[in-house]
C-alpha cells in the first residue's frame, strides 16, 4: 500500500481507484452486486459534492504494511534481479475519473503490487502457486490504467526467520479479463455520474 502525498489524495477525489475496484464490481455467488458497491458509489458522489476526499482510517496492520514497503521493494529486486521504478497515480487513458497507484513499474511491460500481511496470511499465500484471488481485481485495474501486461504480486514478511521472507507470484491476465473489468468500471462510473447529476440538478 503506497503512502499517498496530499496532491495524490486530491487527484483521487471522486475517482474509481484500484484499491477500491473490488467494492465497485464485486458480486455475490448469485451474481448480484454486493452492498459495498452502493456504499462506495455514495462515497464518490459525496467527494464530488464537497470536493473533499473521504477520511481514510489506517489500521495497525495497514501501517505495518506502509512501513515495510521500501524493504519489500528491495527484497523483490534482490530476489528477481529486476529494477523497480516508483511512480505516482496513473489516470486511465480513456476512462474519465479512473486511476491507479501502482507500487512500482518494472521494465516496459510490468509492475508490482506489494502486500505485507500477518504471518498466517503470508503462509497461506506461500502454499499457493498463484496470486491471491482477492487481490486480482486490484492488479487488473492497475494494469488496465497503465496499459501493461503483467503484475508481480509481492508478499513480504521480515518477521520470518525460517523460510523465505519474500514471495513473488506473477499475474498476467488475458485480454478478455482486462476488457471485462474496464466494462464494469465504465458501468459503475456511469452510475456515479447519474446519481451526482441527479443530486446537483434537484
Amino acid at each position: 500500500m503506497t503512502t499517498l502525498l496530499p496532491e495524490q489524495i486530491r487527484q483521487r477525489i471522486g475517482c474509481l481507484t484500484a484499491s477500491r475496484i473490488g467494492d465497485a464490481i464485486g458480486k455475490t455467488a448469485a451474481g448480484k452486486y454486493r452492498s459495498e458497491r452502493m456504499t462506495y458509489l455514495k462515497q464518490l458522489v459525496a467527494e464530488r459534492m464537497t470536493d473533499v476526499a473521504a477520511e481514510f482510517f489506517v489500521t495497525a496492520d495497514m501501517q505495518w504494511g506502509i512501513d515495510q514497503e521500501d524493504a519489500a521493494r528491495q527484497a523483490y529486486e534482490a530476489e528477481t534481479g529486476l529494477i523497480v521504478v516508483e511512480c505516482g497515480s496513473i489516470m486511465h487513458p480513456v476512462i474519465d475519473n479512473a486511476l491507479a497507484t501502482p507500487d512500482g513499474l518494472v521494465g516496459s511491460d510490468g509492475m508490482i503490487e506489494i502486500k505485507c500481511p500477518r504471518t498466517t496470511t503470508y503462509l497461506g499465500w506461500l502454499l499457493d502457486d498463484k496470486a491471491p484471488e482477492q487481490h486480482q481485481a486490484q492488479m487488473l485495474w492497475q494494469l488496465a490504467c497503465a496499459k501493461r501486461k503483467w503484475c508481480d504480486f509481492v508478499a513480504f514478511d521480515p518477521r520470518v526467520v525460517r523460510g523465505p521472507q519474500v514471495m513473488v507470484r506473477r499475474f498476467e491476465p488475458t485480454f478478455d479479463q482486462l476488457h471485462d473489468i474496464e466494462m464494469e468500471a465504465i458501468k459503475f462510473l456511469a452510475e456515479v455520474d447519474a446519481v451526482f447529476n441527479q443530486v446537483i440538478n434537484d
